[in-house]
């Protein structure tokens, strides 16, 4: 029992809880003025690099965590970033959102991320959520629902596109291209295997998917052979009905060109299935990210064309970051290509 002016201690058993963090704390650890963690934070006005190194390590060490209503309220930003992706499943667009969040986690702000459903959305869908949190800008990596056109005019906020691009959307972009990588992929398989080589890709018009198409067209055309292409709708089984069709025929490919994380799986098992051995009795190669733990189940090394999923997030997080400093300043597009790795005996 307590008298009158005394606090009342917690029940036993139970943790009295913890009071967040404050900027005015973090500033007392790391040996500077509140005003040079809001600038380390918002990264808004200069702070030398050492300087700038030790609030973030107080930062995380303290476990500081803005508040965006508080934000709000004094009519700032509230350091909240809407990323949206079409699939979870998908490892390139877990690499992006990761690459994403590893730059945001240094500067304060923290992302609200959005899934499109298997690509079946536009990402104005989200976009919409999005404003309605008070969101300070987007990451948008666009789905199959985004590739025929989404109005400027839903972009209230600074935005970056990152993976592919997005007919009639005026915005930052960190893009990826195959077409190099494809074509040599498409070299490679018709040296070492022979022809046929097919293609197996996703029903996209996505600019990134358009890259490995055109990328391995072109190398068919270079050795004087005929394109031989499936497309396959996600989620409906396409790849491994498709390749038993291709297998059947009178003349089967010697190798296959996987063009998407989505279907190369479902394609690897259609081959194992009809009793073909991957890399030996049949060609391939696959489109990963770089994190692909898969490939350490096969029996052989594959030629892989990796797409640089977490880089692509690192930059346009950074992009991002730019454009909330200069508004003003040109829209600017830049390509991180993919590169083809092959096993050692394809050197």
């Amino acid at each position: 029992m307590t008298g009158p002016g005394e606090r009342a201690s917690e029940s036993p058993g139970r943790l009295a809880p913890a009071r967040p963090t404050t900027m005015r704390q973090v500033a007392l650890a790391a040996g500077v003025s509140p005003m040079t963690v809001s600038r380390v934070l918002t990264g808004n006005g200069y702070v030398a690099e050492e300087t700038a190194a030790r609030v973030r390590d107080v930062l995380q060490r303290l476990e500081y965590r803005p508040n965006p209503v508080a934000r709000l309220l004094r009519g700032r930003r509230s350091h909240l970033i809407g990323v949206t992706i079409p699939s979870l499943t998908s490892s390139v667009h877990r690499g992006i959102v990761a690459g994403v969040e590893e730059v945001f986690e240094a500067t304060g702000y923290q992302s609200i991320l959005g899934h499109l459903q298997s690509g079946l959305h536009p990402s104005s869908d989200f976009v919409e959520i999005a404003h309605r949190q008070h969101c300070d800008g987007y990451v948008i990596v666009p789905s199959r629902a985004d590739a025929s056109s989404t109005p400027a005019a839903l972009l209230d906020r600074p935005a970056v596109v990152a993976l592919s691009s997005v007919p009639g959307l005026v915005a930052d972009a960190v893009l990826t291209d195959g077409r190099d990588a494809a074509r040599a992929a498409a070299l490679y398989l018709l040296r070492r295997f022979g022809a046929p080589v097919a293609f197996v890709g996703l029903d996209s018009q996505l600019s990134h998917d358009l890259s490995m198409r055109d990328g391995y067209r072109d190398g068919m055309a270079d050795a004087g052979y005929e394109p031989w292409e499936l497309a396959v709708r996600p989620g409906e089984e396409g790849a491994h009905q498709g390749i038993r069709v291709m297998l059947s025929s009178p003349r089967p490919p010697r190798a296959i060109l996987f063009a998407s994380t989505m279907v190369h799986l479902e394609g690897l098992g259609a081959l194992i299935q009809s009793g073909l051995r991957v890399g030996e009795d049949v060609g391939v190669v696959a489109v990963v990210s770089e994190d692909r733990p898969w490939t350490a189940l096969l029996p052989t090394s594959l030629p892989l064309m990796v797409i640089p999923a977490r880089e692509i997030g690192r930059r346009a997080a950074r992009r991002l970051l730019r454009r909330f400093d200069q508004p003003a300043a040109e829209i600017e597009t830049e390509v991180v290509p993919m590169e083809l790795l092959l096993p050692d005996h394809g050197a």
